[in-house]
């Protein structure tokens, strides 16, 4: 009997369209974008840890993510009533496919080679490494804009 009127609850949330929390794990790489679609409409999203990855609406039923470090944090949409969409963990990982990473001793750099290898910025590697690449992001995106790239941000003289 128990086991019935527990089915009958189950039965009647599916039917009413709410959600409850699910185990199943969305997975995310890092600085690749990948579309959600939801049920219904999403008034309200609540990101874990904001620094593991972002969402972008793109309009009320579809969401971009896009994954920024390699971590773990939740994922949760509500509707216009407040009632849970999704409510799921969300794993980001680096992205290795087509990647070398070289080490010399403590020292570790990480090469994109799709097909020719050039250095890319993946945490983990030495400060050096990381950095360079970073800066040389900052100034071909920089380019694209027309600014320099190479503004002084510091407040010191």
């Amino acid at each position: 009997m128990l086991r019935m009127l527990l089915w009958l609850a189950v039965a009647l949330l599916v039917v009413n369209g709410m959600s409850v929390k699910s185990e199943e794990r969305l997975s995310l790489r890092v600085s690749i974008a990948q579309i959600l679609q939801t049920p219904r409409p999403v008034r309200t999203i609540v990101i874990g840890d904001p620094s593991i990855f972002d969402v972008v609406v793109q309009d009320e039923q579809t969401l971009i993510l896009t994954g920024y470090i390699v971590g773990s944090t939740n994922l949760v949409l509500l509707d216009e009533n407040k009632e849970v969409i999704l409510d799921n963990m969300v794993d980001v990982k680096a992205y290795e496919e087509d990647t070398v990473f070289v080490h010399r001793a403590l020292v570790r750099s990480s090469y994109s080679c799709t097909p020719i290898c050039a250095i890319s910025a993946t945490v983990g590697d030495d400060d050096e490494s990381f950095n360079m690449s970073i800066d040389q992001n900052k100034a071909k995106k920089a380019q694209r804009s027309g600014t320099t790239g190479m503004e002084d941000t510091s407040s010191h003289p």
